[in-house]
């Protein structure tokens, strides 16, 4: 970069990257022999014509539904891909937090491999012996620091990834999803490490299906869909951006169709069908969403409503609805659901730990419903629902499926000027002359 760019971090120009899919390996082989004659793939762009110019010092999130292209672009940025067409240019040395753990080795032990990631990621001896200590406690393993990481759960070889990496001290830092597991603890100590990071003047790039944590944490954002950059400006305007998007998504299809799609059986209802029966339509997970090993959250709603369509007074009773199918054994199970502002404030969240129910082992092929009655104690406003389902609670938590950005509920006022605030604690008050 010129003299004059200093101040750009990253700029992207033309950016595509796209690949070939072969339907078969002969086929690939047929290209290969075809010097260019005739095409046996089909072509998918995962990026087409992305421009974007990131500031240095600013947190830049990107949003988009899954399959979108995010996760393609960060791996373009860090050097992982080389692109199609168009061009990067960064300024700085890059730390990325995409695959955590990928590069560890399981015969070595906690201690071996932050030494081993440090050397990768072009720390010198003296910065790791001045940081060996922070990392550590950041890790939080114990004594555990001292044993092969093959003997570490999934969570643990997480935090251990993500400890080193993050105390880097990277001039741009790239996050991909890094926070979406992890106990609640380690994710607040994460996002107040990335905070401290922001503080320092580093440039971070952050990609999260959370507008919560993209609203939180970030000064602007872009949103990609279908490869492309829609939108690109503040972080709060794109996230509602992207929650309309996520809430006018086609729903022509039957829900039968989108179980299908997601490989469950069910059955054969339209959405017209349901609609006309009792005005219930429940909200079926992305096909194209994140393949998970334990399960899947399979669809949403409230019961006796159109998920689309969601308008609520004060102090309504409402009965949202999950249902999870468990695609391999899986031992101490909880299901929850959060309810925040449009903006990412929990205003209220629980889940069956909290009423000391827990599902001791859910087998393989077995769905589960679960209705949470919440009376909407709630002032008026746009509300966003969260649903999550974990495992092996009395060990290391894990995350079976969570949908951010489930539903959109609306709280509507019932009087001219109403309580400020979130709450609908509706408070009784008296005022009387008293001289």
């Amino acid at each position: 970069m010129s003299e004059a760019d200093q101040d750009i971090a990253i700029r992207i120009s033309g950016l595509s990257k796209r690949y070939e899919i072969y339907d078969s390996p002969r086929h690939r082989l047929w290209q290969g022999l075809a010097m260019g004659k005739r095409q046996f793939f089909r072509e998918f762009w995962a990026l087409r014509d992305v421009n974007l110019t990131i500031q240095r010092g600013e947190t830049f999130g990107i949003v988009g539904r899954n399959g979108a292209g995010k996760s393609t672009l960060l791996q373009l940025i860090s050097g992982v891909l080389t692109p199609t067409s168009g061009s990067i240019e960064t300024n700085g040395r890059i730390t990325a937090l995409l695959e955590l753990g990928a590069g560890l080795n399981p015969e070595f032990t906690g201690l071996e491999n932050i030494r081993m990631s440090a050397a990768v990621l072009g720390m010198s001896d003296l910065e790791l012996t001045r940081k060996m200590d922070v990392i550590i406690e950041f890790a939080a393993l114990g004594d555990f620091i001292q044993q092969p990481v093959k003997h570490y759960s999934s969570g643990m070889i997480m935090r251990l990834a993500f400890a080193v990496a993050i105390n880097f001290d990277p001039d741009i830092l790239i996050v991909d999803e890094a926070l979406a597991v992890g106990d609640e603890l380690f994710q607040l100590k994460c996002i107040r490490r990335i905070q401290e990071i922001k503080e320092s003047g580093a440039t971070i790039l952050f990609v999260s299906h959370s507008t919560h944590t993209i609203n939180q944490i970030c000064d602007r954002a872009v949103l990609i869909d279908g490869g492309k950059a829609v939108q690109v400006g503040n972080a709060k305007a794109v996230s509602e951006r992207y929650n309309k998007l996520l809430f006018s998504l086609d729903t022509g299809n039957t829900v039968a169709e989108s179980d299908a799609l997601n490989g469950y059986a069910v059955a054969t209802i339209g959405a017209s069908e349901i609609g006309a029966a009792s005005g219930e339509l429940m909200r079926p997970r992305d096909p194209a969403g994140e393949s998970r090993p334990q399960g899947r959250i399979l669809d949403v709603g409230i019961a006796g409503h159109d998920y689309r369509h969601l308008a609520f007074e004060q102090g309504d009773t409402v009965r949202f609805r999950m249902r999870v199918r468990f695609d391999a054994d899986t031992p101490n199970v909880i299901m929850g659901m959060m309810i925040t502002t449009a903006t990412g404030v929990d205003c209220y969240h629980t889940n069956l730990l909290c009423r000391d129910s827990m599902i001791e082992h859910a087998a393989a092929g077995e769905t589960y419903s679960i209705t949470f009655e919440v009376p909407l104690a709630l002032n008026a406003g746009s509300y966003i629902v969260v649903f999550d389902c974990q495992y092996d609670m009395r060990a290391t938590p894990k995350l079976v499926d969570i949908f951010y950005e489930a539903l959109k509920v609306t709280v509507v006022p019932d009087r001219l000027i109403d309580d400020g605030g979130i709450a609908a604690l509706g408070a009784t008050i008296e005022c009387q002359l008293v001289r």
